[in-house]
């Protein structure tokens, strides 16, 4: 939808900078006018300059607040989860302590996660710089982040489906990169 603003908002620009340089193109005598027309080409530039920055100061306000990371910034996470990348494997384990907030793993050790929730994904790596992805079933990829070996990147979530969910390296980080993955349940 923003694409096609902005398509929109450039086709406009185009046509209204044409629009100016046919009428000043036939208005023209080169020479008697030459300064008159000077003036309105400065004049006119000025004005399409104006139009131009207020429209995109107007857009870049009413669209700025679409973007995630001011919503995740006020969402009260339910649970927390540390993950850490390491060549070739993920780990994901409880930050929160408390009972209702424990996760719980399947009988195959794959985390349980619940639905409906806004989980905190805390994500660092203890190596090289590692790409954490999160999948649904049909391959789309839902959120990702940075994993950095020294910093902890926060990624907040709802899942709102429960199934299974699959995370992938999104960086090139070695030989076995593409192996690089692990599973876990929404319930």
């Amino acid at each position: 939808m923003v694409v096609w603003y902005a398509g929109l908002i450039t086709l406009v620009g185009v046509i209204i900078a044409v629009a100016i340089m046919i009428w000043i193109a036939f208005r023209q005598n080169p020479a008697k006018q030459t300064q008159k027309a000077k003036h309105q080409i400065y004049r006119a530039r000025y004005w399409y300059i104006l139009i131009l920055i207020c429209v995109f100061v107007f857009l870049l306000t009413f669209t700025l607040t679409y973007l995630p990371y001011y919503q995740n910034r006020q969402a009260n996470p339910n649970l927390a989860v540390s993950v850490t990348g390491r060549m070739w494997n993920w780990e994901l384990a409880s930050i929160d302590n408390r009972p209702e907030n424990v996760l719980t793993r399947s009988s195959n050790g794959e985390l349980i996660l619940p639905v409906h929730k806004i989980i905190e994904f805390r994500v660092t790596a203890k190596d090289v710089n590692h790409g954490f992805g999160i999948y649904d079933l049909n391959g789309h990829l839902l959120a990702q982040t940075q994993a950095m070996p020294g910093y902890i990147n926060r990624l907040v979530y709802t899942f709102d489906e429960p199934g299974e969910y699959t995370v992938l390296c999104l960086e090139y980080c070695g030989m076995a990169h593409h192996m690089m993955q692990t599973q876990f349940r929404v319930e």
